[in-house]
């Protein structure tokens, strides 16, 4: 038996082929033979639920001789999936597959290399996250926000992105760039995008930038491999 681990991604799912498409690219970026990618298993929108999909990428890594199957979470906040969701997932599939090792590394957003990926380039910078009802569910948002000199908005919840602008042009702002705190592109950063454009119109005044998504800013494959170390 080989003595390295093989390595499968976890994400949300996404009935959008694009989150799919974006990850199955870093995949193929990231896979070398010290460091097997076999695959990516989806906790939603999949044919199967996770732990069967994890019991296949783990049948394929015991057979193909590697030590165990570590799973990496692409997940960016510390919420029921990566906590409570996916470890059920992993009990259930390790009970069907005896002594062959799983294992749930950290997830995508405890990298410090991210925080880099977010640095403001102009004054008037919003951080944008799709924002939770729970108590105290944004409070990791704010302050990160706060920690890089951003100003915190939420795509579901107030403070919006709506709201944000209005308030940073209130303060005289006429130049403001929107940092969306998503890992790739889907239905929601179609609407944001909408969204930005409906406001462009009614503050024409206003330079507002949206910028891209994570995993297409520079440095960010190399970020991910921080979670193989």
């Amino acid at each position: 038996m080989l003595r390295t681990p093989a390595y499968v991604f976890v994400s949300h799912g996404s009935r959008d082929p694009r989150p799919a498409a974006a990850i199955a690219q870093l995949i193929t970026d990231l896979t070398t033979d010290d460091r097997p990618l076999l695959g990516h298993a989806m906790l939603e929108c999949a044919p199967e639920p996770l732990s069967e999909q994890l019991i296949t990428l783990a049948r394929t890594a015991q057979t193909q001789g590697f030590s165990e199957l570590r799973l990496v979470p692409l997940f960016l906040l510390p919420g029921v999936h990566v906590t409570e969701d996916i470890p059920l997932q992993v009990q259930a599939a390790q009970a069907k597959l005896g002594s062959f090792p799983l294992t749930q590394t950290a997830y995508l957003g405890t990298l410090d290399g991210l925080q880099g990926l977010l640095k403001p380039q102009h004054q008037h910078t919003l951080l944008l996250s799709h924002g939770s009802r729970k108590p105290g569910g944004n409070a990791l948002i704010e302050r990160l926000a706060q920690a890089l000199d951003l100003t915190p908005s939420f795509w579901s919840v107030e403070p919006k992105l709506e709201t944000t602008i209005a308030q940073l042009v209130n303060q005289g702002a006429t130049s403001i760039a929107i940092k969306p705190f998503f890992l790739t592109q889907g239905g929601i950063t179609d609407a944001i995008a909408a969204e930005v454009a409906r406001l462009a119109d009614i503050y024409p005044q206003v330079s507002l930038t949206l910028e891209n998504t994570l995993d297409r800013q520079p440095g960010f494959r190399e970020i991910v491999l921080e979670l193989f170390d």
